[in-house]
């Protein structure tokens, strides 16, 4: 190699070396700046949020295939979260197989199987849409036999009037002349009356009632029905649309099937042995935040499941996959089966060997986690419930699975339908816990929210100007963001008084300015995602049982 050669190779490596240096030291001043961001992280505590929630999608490989399959389709051919199909789906269930089915946990244990279920949503998520095609096959079913009872109610109708209007002549004359003849022919009628009761057209979905009404569309069907709609109406009547008089005790005990009599003056009196009530409603989230104290303070909003699914809107598929005729074909079929189930006789469904070592260790769990120090004792009404709950649930889920097979369903219910309501039991828990935030929510927290989302907007504009000091915010300029909807600074003082007490923000004093300073988390998305790679999660498993594999311990 000759001398020129040997140097323009060394002037080449010089300049690889320099240009290396420099890369390193962009790499090492990058490095310097990211560690510089997590320690500024790390002296902050993660903020305290305020009721959000980043909540869970409802597992729907629960269901059994045919169902799966059609809950998947109308969640797609709706563009709409797929919880709102799968909510939908356990009300179907709950109407189709109540006074049919009930379900034996252990010992003197008994639940029926309808649900209370409540899926909150705002308006033009297309409920009414998700409703429609959920519920197709009942009314389908409630319109044929209708048409198939036609005859027999009339027949019946004439057979009662000729009856009642001789017993009306035969008390006026013997009113005015007594005469054994008719004494005995009165009571023969009368025993008659009762040989040939009014028939009534099935029911099994209503919608707006008042309570005195659902009490006697009860008796008509059997001590049965479902209160589906896709408004929250409901509740308003609950708390008095129409008697201005809150009256709930028919919803209370329709829910766990308790004996009801109403005495009313001129109708007489009306008995419910054990009444099946399925409720089933979507509602925007005000419905539930406007409720008086009395709802949650009877219990009546401990008996509901309760699902909080994602937005859709803005985000939806102009043109999605339409709704294949199959899919629609079995879930129609199969609903079909379970509406002609005989209800003369109401079936116990217990729990196999396996299954019952599982539920044992969803009793162990939620008990544990009702303590004062688990997460569950907020709401203790409602975690209270969460194991009768999932034990109808359960039910519902093997009552499915086996109806394709014709209408002989096994009376045990298997381990791999337990493993599905354990999956379940973090579902319902998170979204009650966001229910129940969601009910506390007034004027304040929302003030609060709006405050913190100003400041979130600002800091993070003011960081992504290149600013690697810790974000600062001026009390004056905070003031004039917010002063349209926070108009008095007395308010504004004690919003950010609980945002520093939550960790969002610290306030200090510069002289006579006052200043804010931000938590990086709010306002880095680089910071959060850091801190999350940090962070790990260790559920703990109850005493006394091995971290469940599905199988006995």
């Amino acid at each position: 190699m000759n001398r020129s050669a040997t140097s323009k190779n060394q002037i080449a490596e010089e300049s690889l070396e320099g240009r290396s240096k420099k890369h390193l030291n962009a790499d090492i001043s990058k490095l310097i700046l990211q560690q510089e961001d997590e320690q500024k992280l790390d002296s902050w505590e993660q903020p305290v949020p305020f009721d959000e929630y980043e909540l869970p999608t409802f597992p729907t490989h629960i269901f059994t295939n045919w169902l799966n399959e059609y809950v998947e389709a109308v969640a797609e051919a709706t563009q709409t979260p797929k919880d709102m199909a799968s909510m939908a789906a356990l009300a179907v269930l709950s109407i189709a197989t109540a006074k049919k089915f009930e379900v034996n946990p252990y010992g003197a244990w008994v639940e029926p199987l309808n649900t209370y279920t409540i899926t909150l949503m705002g308006s033009a998520n297309r409920k009414s849409a998700v409703f429609e095609l959920m519920t197709h096959p009942i009314h389908q079913y409630e319109k044929d036999e209708r048409e198939r009872l036609k005859v027999d109610i009339r027949n019946r109708q004439t057979d009662r009037k000729v009856l009642e209007k001789r017993l009306e002549y035969l008390i006026s004359d013997n009113a005015k002349k007594p005469n054994q003849k008719h004494r005995d022919e009165i009571k023969r009628i009368e025993e008659n009356l009762e040989e040939l009761p009014e028939i009534h057209s099935q029911s099994f979905i209503i919608d707006d009632i008042t309570p005195e009404s659902l009490h006697r569309t009860l008796v008509q069907n059997r001590e049965r029905i479902g209160i589906l709609s896709a408004e929250g109406g409901i509740f308003e009547i609950i708390r008095g649309r129409y008697s201005k008089v809150l009256n709930m005790d028919i919803f209370l005990k329709g829910h766990s099937g308790d004996y009801a009599r109403v005495d009313r003056s001129g109708s007489g009196t009306t008995q419910l042995e054990s009444p099946a009530l399925t409720i089933g409603i979507f509602a925007q989230p005000d419905v539930i935040q406007k409720l008086p104290n009395e709802f949650n303070g009877r219990g009546l909003l401990a008996r509901f499941l309760y699902s909080i699914p994602k937005d859709f809107r803005g985000y939806r598929e102009i043109r999605p996959n339409d709704l294949t005729a199959v899919k629609g074909v079995d879930y129609s079929k199969n609903i079909w089966r379970l509406m002609e189930l005989d209800e003369r006789c109401t079936q116990r469904l217990t729990f196999m060997e396996d299954a019952d070592i599982a539920l044992q260790y969803l009793q162990a769990d939620i008990e544990i986690r009702l303590q004062n120090e688990g997460d569950l004792s907020e709401i203790q009404a409602w975690g209270g419930k969460i194991v009768g709950q999932l034990a109808r649930i359960a039910a519902l889920l093997h009552v499915a699975k086996h109806i394709p097979n014709g209408s002989s369903i096994p009376l045990e219910i298997e381990e791999d339908t337990v493993k599905s309501i354990l999956e379940l039991r973090e579902y319902f828990i998170s979204h009650a816990k966001a229910a129940f935030g969601c009910m506390r929510a007034d004027k304040e927290l929302e003030d609060i929210k709006y405050v913190l989302s100003v400041v979130e907007r600002k800091a993070r504009e003011m960081y992504d100007k290149g600013h690697q000091e810790e974000v600062l915010l001026s009390y004056r300029d905070i003031q004039m963001w917010t002063k349209k909807r926070i108009t008095k600074a007395v308010q504004l003082k004690l919003i950010l008084q609980e945002l520093e007490e939550c960790g969002h923000i610290r306030q200090w004093k510069d002289g006579r300015k006052k200043y804010i300073s931000v938590n990086p988390a709010i306002y880095s998305a680089a910071l959060k995602k850091s801190r999350n790679t940090h962070s790990t999660s260790q559920a703990t498993e109850p005493q006394g049982f091995e971290t469940w594999n599905g199988g006995a311990t």
